[in-house]
């Protein structure tokens, strides 16, 4: 990241569209998600990607927040909430890729869970938006890819 001639502040962006996206998806018993804010933090034509199986499951934000909403209304999934644990950040000129390795829990019909991604981690994909433009409030993520399968130690099984 320190090829970048302003990469703190750079990083600071991108813990900030980071940050939002945990933040939408995440809800206490009685609260709604702020899925509606995914779309400020994404490009019109971003993606997210459930890399779970052998093809992956690509999205439109819209596609991502439909099922979520369903079934936060149906009381199907009555909390929710995902945090980053670690992560490591790399700026290529106008592109950055963020890797992360988050921990989430909720409930789901009446089921707690929790779960800790160490192994795939979660891949961002943030954007410079305009040639000329600084990173600061233009940037938007092209892309995030993660995986929600895990087991009970946090990763995903090997495919044999």
């Amino acid at each position: 990241m320190a090829d970048h001639p302003d990469s703190a502040a750079v990083k600071a962006e991108l813990d900030r569209l980071t940050n939002g996206f945990f933040r939408a998806v995440s809800f206490e018993e009685g609260t709604t998600p702020l899925y509606e804010s995914i779309y400020e933090l994404f490009i019109e034509a971003g993606l997210l990607i459930k890399n779970t199986s052998s093809t992956p499951e690509i999205s439109t934000v819209s596609q991502f927040i439909e099922p979520r909403l369903a079934a936060v209304r149906s009381g199907d999934l009555t909390r929710f909430n995902e945090v980053e644990l670690c992560e490591t950040t790399q700026i290529f000129g106008n592109v950055a890729h963020r890797f992360n390795s988050y921990a989430k829990s909720g409930t789901i019909k009446g089921v707690p869970f929790t779960a800790v991604a160490w192994s795939p981690p979660n891949s961002f994909k943030p954007l410079q938006v305009g040639r000329l433009a600084r990173w600061r409030g233009t940037t938007n993520v092209l892309a995030f890819q993660f995986p929600s399968t895990m087991n009970k130690d946090g990763l995903r099984p090997r495919e044999r």
